[in-house]
């Protein structure tokens, strides 16, 4: 009997245990801490563990800090819930597969490349060779990694050292122009056929950022020279300016102390992200305000500086799809004077010679019909409808003959 009902009274015990209502017993209320009936199936012990929760009886007599001596009894607990899985980023995608999402490809010698003249989502970005690729080029009809950070024609390259190329530049490329002295470099049009550039007092040639030497600077090349037949990359100190070219192996990860090559691709802490979608500062998320221009800012801090509030708040990355392009504007006059500034000597001189000819020739026209009407050769549709009306109100002309001065001649009878 005693057994029986010292079963029932541990079954109750491990139900309350299950759902909740004694893990948290602490002394001294081991022995009446629910209902102070020492008798009663309330006098319990507990002591959890990661699926049993040991249960100990407290004796009768002491009701305070003692325990029986008997030997405790175990509960079945239910398993734990599983852990969700902890985010991820996608795998790099294998040789000739789209790369839109991941970014990355899984062959060292393949780079996800953009096709030309197209937008830069799904098929038109593929892993393909890279080899000999710089960013900005296009080979094949194909865009080499670094596009998506290269600056538009006249804008401000200097952080990619790139530019883009329109569509249909078949005689003017765009190229990376630095102002000596300044943090400053402009993408400006250089003819196909140009000889040599040479550096001004205005602008440093394409190519200023020479590749630097192993272990020294690269924050303003991006770029490094390889010695003895080992690789280097340029690294950079998070949450600093500093960049170095250190040994560099494919599979490389992010630390503490160095970001891997291709933090350029990525946005700075406290710059502009409209473009690159990403930040290559920990703890920074590039927002978008209403006008879709772009902030890399610290993390939850978006809403407090910005008026707008959420909606001037857009958290977006590199897998965010971008707006639609604004519908196409006719040409400026400033866009069309830059368009033939870019243009070679010959196609410029033409379309002005052309130019002046049709002036020229709309202003001899103009003089000749003031002359002739001067002289009174040009007859307009008035003087046309004045000689009609001149002409029905006459009378009508008899048979007669008339002289050379209008009078009529009176014939023998």
């Amino acid at each position: 009997m005693e057994e029986g009902s010292r079963m029932q009274r541990h079954a109750l015990l491990c139900d309350q245990i299950r759902a909740g209502q004694m893990l948290e017993l602490r002394p001294p209320h081991w022995c009446n801490f629910l209902s102070g009936n020492a008798t009663a199936c309330s006098s319990a012990f507990v002591r959890e563990s990661a699926l049993t929760a040991e249960v100990w009886e407290c004796s009768p007599d002491n009701r305070t800090a003692k325990c029986h001596t008997r030997a405790p009894f175990a509960c079945e607990m239910p398993p734990p819930p599983p852990a969700a899985p902890a985010p991820s980023s996608p795998p790099c995608s294998p040789h000739g597969h789209s790369c839109a999402r991941t970014g990355c490809c899984t062959r060292p010698s393949d780079g996800c490349l953009r096709r030309a003249g197209t937008d830069h989502l799904g098929d038109d970005m593929l892993c393909r060779p890279s080899d000999g690729c710089r960013a900005g080029r296009v080979i094949n009809g194909w865009h080499c990694p670094g596009w998506e950070s290269c600056a538009p024609p006249y804008g401000n390259c200097i952080l990619s050292g790139c530019c883009e190329q329109p569509e249909g530049s078949a005689h003017v490329r765009f190229d990376c122009f630095k102002r000596p002295a300044l943090f400053y470099a402009q993408c400006r049009p250089t003819p196909r056929e140009a000889p040599r550039c040479v550096d001004s007092d205005e602008w440093l040639c394409p190519g200023w950022p020479a590749c630097a030497e192993p272990f020294d600077d690269c924050s303003a090349s991006r770029c490094c020279i390889d010695r003895d037949g080992e690789d280097f990359g340029c690294f950079k100190r998070p949450y600093s300016d500093e960049a170095q070219c250190r040994p560099y192996a494919a599979g490389c990860e992010d630390s503490d102390g160095w970001l891997c090559p291709g933090w350029d691709r990525c946005s700075s802490s406290g710059h502009d992200c409209t473009k690159s979608r990403c930040c290559n500062q920990r703890g920074f998320t590039c927002y978008l305000d209403d006008k879709g221009a772009g902030l890399c800012m610290l993390n939850g801090t978006c809403e407090a500086q910005r008026q707008g509030g959420a909606s001037a708040c857009l958290a977006v990355d590199e897998s965010t799809p971008y707006p639609p392009p604004p519908a196409p504007m006719s040409p400026s006059f400033s866009q069309l004077a830059r368009l033939y500034a870019g243009l070679p000597a010959s196609v410029t001189l033409l379309a002005v010679a052309c130019a002046l000819i049709a002036l020229v020739g709309l202003l001899a026209c103009l003089a000749l019909w003031r002359q002739m009407r001067r002289q009174g050769k040009l007859i307009t549709s008035t003087m046309m409808s004045e000689e009609f009306a001149a002409a029905e109100a006459r009378p009508a002309a008899s048979s007669a003959p008339h002289d050379d001065r209008g009078i009529m001649l009176q014939t023998a009878t």
